[in-house]
């Protein structure tokens, strides 16, 4: 989905934006190098996202199955990831 289509959804259905941010935002400070095959992150939606350093072309640190593409950007209230797709499972 491109960013269009997103800022169609934003506007016509707030509440979905904000299910796929809690989806996606986990709770504490999770930097890269402190992350181990199997851990579990818990999102603000009450589910959790698993680490996974064996994913299937095995050349990326995984988190609910999406590759981190830019780790550790340091922000004022945490740390943010960049992932190649929406964890939406």
């Amino acid at each position: 989905m491109d960013f269009d289509g997103f800022g169609l959804i934003s506007v016509s259905f707030p509440f979905l934006v904000s299910d796929v941010l809690r989806r996606h935002v986990v709770r504490g400070t999770w930097f890269a190098s402190g992350l181990i095959d199997g851990d579990l992150l818990p999102t603000f939606s009450n589910r959790s996202l698993g680490v996974s350093n064996d994913t299937p072309n095995g050349q990326c640190l995984a988190v609910g199955r999406v590759c981190i593409v830019v780790r550790d950007i340091t922000l004022t209230n945490g740390v943010l990831h960049v992932i190649d797709q929406l964890a939406i499972n």
